[in-house]
C-alpha cells in the first residue's frame, strides 16, 4: 500500500500527482515540459509502481489469496516451528509481474527517483499477520507478528476496512477449530506499527483506532495458553502529525491490552522495546503476569514525567519502577538495553535524565546492562 500520497495544489488525479513528483528526478520544472519518452516513463511508473498498491478492489483479492495460500501451505510443512510475516518491496517483485518487468527496464531511473514513494508496511503486515495466525498448524512454536496502531477512526478509510475484515472474519475465538492451532505456541514477538500514541477511547465499539488493534490482539494472545515469552516492539511507530490527535504516549493502549489478558500464567520472559510510557504503565502492565516471570527486558523505553495526570504516581523514576518489579517478581532478572532508557520532561524543563546517568542507581538494584 502507498502511504505518502500528498497531492500537490490543484492536482486532482493520482496519476498527475505521480508525474509532478517525478519531474524533479527528470530535471524538468513542470509536467508540460516532459518529453515523450519521459511521459512514457511517468505513465509506466504510475501503472506499475503506484496504482496497484492503493487500489481498493485489489486488497480484497490479495487477502483472499493470502488466506487460501496460508491454509494450503503451512499445514504441509511438518517441521515448521516459526511463522513470521514480512514485506516484498516493489523492486523485489518476482517474475512475471509487470512491476518486476518495469524495474528491470528502468532500474537506474527507478533507483534515482527522489523523493521516493513511501510504502506503508504496517497495514499490510497487520492484515497478513491476522491471516497467518488464523492458519497456524499445531506444530508451530513461535510467532513473529505485526499490529497496526492507526490514528484514523473512520471505518470507511481503506486501511480500516481491510483491518476490520480481518478482525471480524479471522478472529480466533470465533472458530474452535483454529484455537487448536495455537496451543503449541510458546513465543510471540508482536511489532506495533502505525502512529505512536493512543488513538480514540477504550469504550469505542468499532474495530478502528487503538482499541480496534487491542481487541483483536487481546483475543489472539488469550488463545495462546502456553505462552512463555512475549515481546512488544515499537521501533516502526511514527510520531503523529499535526492533524492526528494523540497524546504521543503508548500508556493508554498498552494498559488496555494487558488488562484484557488472562492467559499469561506461564509467562517467563517479557520484553518491551521502543516505547514512551508514564510512571503508571509498568505496574498496570505487570499486574496481569504471574510470579513465574523470570526475565524482564527493556530497550529504548522512556518514562514521561510531565503528564499532570501522573504527577501523583508513587512510582516515578526508573529506580522506583525497578524496585517495584524486583519486589513483585523476586526471581526475575531485569535487563536494560540501548542508550535511551531514562526519565524525561517533554518540554525539556529540568531533571532530564539520560540512560547512562541512571546506571549507578539501577545497578544497585541488580539491573543488568546490554548495549
Amino acid at each position: 500500500m502507498q502511504a505518502d500520497f500528498r497531492y500537490e495544489r490543484g492536482v486532482f488525479t493520482l496519476e498527475d500527482n505521480t508525474k509532478i513528483k517525478l519531474c524533479n528526478q527528470l530535471g524538468v520544472k513542470k509536467v508540460e515540459d516532459l518529453t515523450v519518452e519521459q511521459k512514457d516513463f511517468c505513465e509506466q511508473y504510475h501503472a506499475y509502481m503506484v496504482q496497484p498498491f492503493p487500489d481498493d478492489p485489489r486488497w480484497s483479492s490479495l487477502a483472499s489469496f493470502a488466506y487460501s495460500s496460508c491454509k494450503t501451505v503451512l499445514p504441509v510443512l511438518p517441521k515448521l516451528e516459526h511463522v513470521g510475516c514480512g514485506i516484498c518491496l516493489p523492486e523485489d517483485f518476482p517474475t512475471p509481474t509487470s512491476t518486476n518487468s518495469f524495474v528491470k527496464r528502468w532500474r537506474n531511473s527507478v533507483a534515482a527517483v527522489n523523493p521516493v514513494y513511501i510504502y506503508d508496511f504496517d497495514v499490510n503486515l497487520a492484515w497478513i499477520s491476522g491471516i497467518a495466525l488464523h492458519s497456524v498448524p499445531l506444530h508451530v512454536k513461535s510467532l513473529g507478528m505485526s499490529a497496526a496502531n492507526l490514528a484514523t477512526l473512520s471505518s470507511m478509510v481503506t486501511v480500516n476496512r481491510i483491518l476490520s475484515t480481518i478482525c471480524n472474519i479471522h478472529k480466533l475465538s470465533q472458530n474452535p477449530v483454529h484455537r487448536v492451532g495455537t496451543m503449541a505456541v510458546t513465543e510471540l514477538s508482536l511489532t506495533i506499527g502505525g502512529i505512536r500514541g493512543t488513538h480514540g477511547i477504550d469504550t469505542w465499539a468499532g474495530n478502528t483506532g487503538s482499541i480496534g488493534m487491542v481487541k483483536y490482539w487481546a483475543d489472539a494472545i488469550n488463545l495462546l495458553p502456553n505462552l512463555t515469552y512475549l515481546a512488544l516492539v515499537g521501533d516502526r511507530m511514527e510520531l503523529p502529525g499535526a492533524e492526528q490527535m494523540s497524546n504521543d504516549l503508548d500508556h493508554g493502549w498498552m494498559t488496555w491490552l494487558f488488562r484484557s489478558l488472562v492467559s499469561l500464567r506461564h509467562l517467563e520472559s517479557f520484553s518491551l522495546y521502543y516505547f514512551t510510557i508514564t510512571p503508571e504503565t509498568i505496574p498496570q502492565v505487570f499486574q496481569s503476569m504471574s510470579e513465574s516471570l523470570r526475565h524482564v527486558s527493556f530497550r529504548d523505553v522512556s518514562i514521561d514525567l510531565e503528564d499532570s495526570k501522573h504527577n501523583h504516581a508513587k512510582l516515578g523514576s526508573w529506580s522506583e519502577q525497578v524496585a517495584w518489579l524486583t519486589k513483585r517478581f523476586q526471581s526475575a532478572r531485569v535487563i536494560m538495553k540501548g542508550y535511551h532508557i531514562g526519565e524525561f520532561y517533554t518540554n525539556d524543563k529540568t531533571d532530564s535524565k539520560d540512560y547512562p546517568e541512571s546506571r549507578a542507581a539501577l545497578a544497585k538494584l541488580g539491573v543488568e546492562f546490554e548495549e
